[in-house]
């Protein structure tokens, strides 16, 4: 058999499998069949996932002379090659996940007269080994390959090795769009959820579990002092505050909160003449959008009581709720927002208090 002599792939199908048929030209006898299981398209293609196995066997029949030697090569695989006449099944392994794996066979042969001869490299398959990759659109946090999410995230899927024709669905909560190619986004959805990602190739299906997380609580930094101007000589107290909303390691950005309306309550001292009722606290006229740091500004102040005054004090408990940006819900309730009002002797000297810092202030 000289490397001059033609290569001819004749494919056949018997059920699962696929049968080639490697032949060389009609001056030799010689045959070689491999089978592959599972089948493969008009292109050589084996489309799988990681922990897939592939068999590979090589059945020579009809050659004159004797086979020295087979070596496959098997990148991708959890034996890397083989030189058995037929490996058998083989499992593919994460080092070949996200790629085209070039199954091949080399086969030395020993003709009639004698002659060694390397027969051509025999390219047996393309076996794709799919998976999933993803990256959230937020870049804050800075992982951004974690597939934790907040309600409301997107993230950017994508099939490797690429392929124009994956389709595209969902379990669980969320949608993603659009349904067929190479990438596509998913958004979570309003809800906690465990959704699963699903990418379809030809009949083989690769998955990715996306965990999806609700705010979950509240903690401030007091970040500025009397943001309304009290004037000198008036009484009053007031704080700016930072609010992040927990968890932090996810991204919150497509998310929008609210405080809602409600009275005073445990009015003491100063505040229990009927003169000196507390006013309520009023209910935001609009939802405010956190930053991509889960982050939204508050502003806690009292103030404006006239003398003679007397230690005193009252509360709000204030309601707060979030939605996903563009619900017309009226969202989920999140802890109360309890704000204390405190004057604290005859001088008007006072204190505000919210997410457990205070500002005091004298007039």
């Amino acid at each position: 058999m000289k490397y001059s002599d033609c290569i001819d792939i004749i494919r056949k199908t018997f059920f699962a499998a696929a049968t080639f048929m490697i032949s060389s030209n009609a001056s030799h006898a010689g045959a070689y069949n491999f089978t592959v299981v599972p089948s493969r398209d008009s292109d050589k293609n084996i489309n799988i996932k990681k922990n897939d196995t592939v068999a590979f066997y090589c059945s020579p029949s009809d050659y004159q002379g004797t086979i020295d030697s087979y070596y496959w090569s098997l990148p991708g695989t959890s034996i890397g090659y083989s030189t058995d006449q037929s490996p058998g099944l083989v499992t593919y392994t994460a080092t070949g996940e996200g790629q085209t794996n070039d199954a091949s066979l080399d086969i030395d042969h020993v003709d009639e007269n004698g002659g060694n001869c390397l027969n051509p490299t025999v390219l047996v398959a393309h076996v794709r080994v799919f998976k999933i990759e993803t990256e959230t659109v937020a870049t804050v946090p800075n992982d951004r390959l974690r597939r934790k999410v907040g309600v409301g995230e997107e993230v950017t899927v994508e099939i490797m090795p690429v392929e124009p024709n994956a389709n595209w669905t969902i379990e669980g909560g969320g949608s993603i769009a659009p349904a067929t190619g190479s990438l596509s986004t998913f958004t979570a959805g309003d809800s906690a959820s465990s959704d699963t990602i699903k990418a379809e190739i030809n009949g083989t299906i690769v998955e990715v579990q996306i965990n999806v997380v609700e705010p979950s609580s509240e903690s401030g930094t007091k970040v500025g002092v009397n943001p309304f101007n009290i004037p000198a000589g008036t009484q009053g107290a007031g704080l700016e505050i930072d609010v992040t909303v927990a968890p932090t390691d996810v991204s919150f950005a497509n998310v929008e909160v609210w405080e809602g309306a409600c009275q005073p309550t445990n009015l003491t001292g100063y505040f229990t003449n009927p003169q000196r009722t507390p006013p309520g606290h009023s209910a935001w006229p609009a939802w405010i959008p956190l930053s991509n740091l889960n982050q939204w500004t508050d502003q806690a102040s009292f103030g404006g009581w006239p003398p003679s005054w007397s230690q005193g004090g009252y509360d709000w408990s204030i309601p707060f709720r979030w939605r996903v940006i563009g619900s017309t819900s009226s969202g989920k309730a999140l802890a109360n927002h309890l704000q204390q009002s405190r004057i604290i002797d005859s001088t008007g000297k006072s204190t505000t208090t919210k997410f457990g810092l205070s500002e005091t202030r004298s007039p």
